[in-house]
């Protein structure tokens, strides 16, 4: 039988693989330390690859968020020599939790603006716009 020192020595997979993830944590608190509060508790993990930082938040307002502070995020870690050359946002969404974005939404169209849109189509010359005004039309709701 193989003693643990042989299983995660220091060429093993699993010892690469913590390797790794000790890198990855050093680098989302590199980060961290360089973002403003409150958007440096918001950071959930960061990956650099090809010349590319990817920050991961939780939702898209901090991801926006994010976008406005990466020019001069990036400007300070090109200064600790971090080869990173462009800055992306992504939101990382906690396990089971749906977006509203994601949700499927049915839109309507009410009655007043489904004869609007009929009255537009009369009135335009160009027949492929009059056709699709019309066939948008017929999504007018009954009774709105």
């Amino acid at each position: 039988m193989k003693s643990v020192r042989n299983i995660v020595g220091s060429n093993s997979t699993p010892a690469k693989l913590g390797k790794r993830v000790a890198d990855y944590e050093a680098l989302c608190k590199m980060v961290r330390s360089n973002l403003p509060a409150p958007l440096d508790q918001q950071l959930k993990a960061t990956v650099l690859q090809a010349g590319v930082l990817s920050l991961f938040v939780s939702s898209p307002v901090w991801a926006s968020r994010l976008r406005y502070a990466a020019p001069q995020l990036l400007e300070q870690l090109q200064q600790h020599g971090l080869g990173v050359e462009r800055i992306r946002t992504r939101i990382l969404l906690e396990a089971g939790i749906k977006p509203s974005s994601l949700k499927h939404k049915t839109l309507s169209l009410s009655k007043h603006n489904g004869e609007i849109l009929r009255q537009t189509a009369a009135a335009i010359r160009d027949p492929d716009l009059s056709e699709a005004l019309l066939k948008l039309s017929r999504h007018g709701e009954e009774g709105k």
